[in-house]
């Protein structure tokens, strides 16, 4: 999103918080705030401005996908897709973008994750070719956990 304006980068907040929210990784957490969803796209340092692709019907924007530069590869952070666009192989149309842009970058490694219960994004990944990688291992603290 080179050369967004202030109002642009405020309407991919706002669809970020929603739609981040309703996936299966947010369960159960509570919901980003305006400063951590800023945190995460407009001033990640890591955000190549190029792999941010955004997809808009006039003047509606109905979803974006955002990828991270980092060492080695690029790593698509997030892809959301507004409720009343899903179904019409937006994900996919922007995934596809954004992996036409990193191949272009001469990226030769592109990393994402998806939660199993987010079965609809699995199916999208398996379409473009991602394959899953076994052998990651997490410890998550916070409230309720050890």
């Amino acid at each position: 999103m080179t050369r967004a304006s202030q109002s642009d980068w405020n309407e991919l907040t706002a669809l970020l918080i929603d739609t981040f929210a309703q996936t299966p990784d947010a369960q159960g957490l509570p919901r980003w705030s305006w400063e951590t969803a800023r945190k995460a796209l407009q001033f990640n340092p890591q955000l190549h401005p190029d792999w941010l692709v955004c997809a808009r019907r006039d003047t509606e924007l109905l979803g974006f996908t955002a990828a991270l530069n980092l060492p080695g590869m690029a790593y698509n952070q997030m892809t959301s897709v507004r409720e009343a666009a899903r179904g019409q192989d937006l994900a996919y149309a922007l995934k596809t973008e954004l992996l036409g842009r990193s191949k272009a970058d001469s990226v030769m490694c592109v990393r994402t994750h998806k939660h199993t219960a987010n079965v609809a994004m699995l199916r999208v990944n398996e379409k473009l070719g991602y394959r899953q990688q076994h052998g990651r291992w997490e410890v998550q603290r916070g409230p309720g956990r050890s």
